[in-house]
């Protein structure tokens, strides 16, 4: 993404730390990508473009033996709700 948007004179950095790269973006030292979920928690940061610029897929992952153990059913449909009930702060959009 950075490399879409960047020219040969400009300045960047790259963190591995979202709580940096926050303090980065918030104290006026250009525009970056974090996640809106974390974003949205810093009334100081500006969305700058209308659409995401990345996304992530995420997996529910078991042993295939867990299948049909009642614990697993109840987490994994907990995972789910929390999820879709939580779609726009994930997606970045109202």
């Amino acid at each position: 993404w950075m490399n879409d948007y960047r020219t040969e004179s400009t300045q960047f950095v790259r963190v591995d730390n979202l709580e940096i790269a926050s303090q980065v973006i918030s104290s006026g030292g250009g525009i970056g990508v974090i996640p809106c979920f974390h974003a949205g928690r810093r009334p100081e940061m500006v969305k700058v473009f209308p659409e995401p610029v990345s996304f992530a897929t995420g997996w529910i992952v078991y042993h295939e033996s867990a299948r049909d153990s009642a614990r697993l059913r109840v987490t994994v449909d907990t995972l789910i709700e929390f999820f879709e009930s939580k779609a726009a702060l994930f997606s970045g959009r109202p």
